[in-house]
């Protein structure tokens, strides 16, 4: 069972490493 804190906390996780890999991906391409 997750509880709504877990939850977003999950999400929240899942967000951040999305944002930092789309974030590389247009570092690289800007270089």
């Amino acid at each position: 069972v997750l509880y709504q804190g877990d939850a977003i906390e999950i999400l929240n996780q899942f967000k951040s490493e999305r944002f930092e890999l789309i974030f590389a991906d247009f570092t690289v391409y800007m270089e």
